[in-house]
């Protein structure tokens, strides 16, 4: 059992530093907080939710399918 998996199953979630780099998370965030100002739920004025963000972001589409994320997920769930 990897140590994610381990930590996966006690809180259900890990963190898994560095497995992207900082101009890539500053990239994401750049995007998303442009993405919030229009495809956003809001509650007293403050974006909390993006319905559909798979569809909507290109940027978080290729983080999902990257081959990183991709490793890590099959590590903890399997390759099926």
């Amino acid at each position: 059992m990897s140590d994610y998996q381990a930590e996966i199953n006690k809180f259900g979630f890990a963190i898994v530093p560095q497995l992207i780099d900082e101009k890539q998370i500053v990239r994401l965030i750049n995007h998303l907080s442009e993405l919030g100002k229009f495809s956003s739920s809001r509650k007293n004025g403050t974006a909390y939710g993006i319905r559909n963000l798979f569809n909507l972001s290109s940027e978080v589409r290729a983080l999902a399918k990257s081959r990183k994320v991709k490793d890590l997920v099959e590590k903890v769930l399997g390759e099926n």
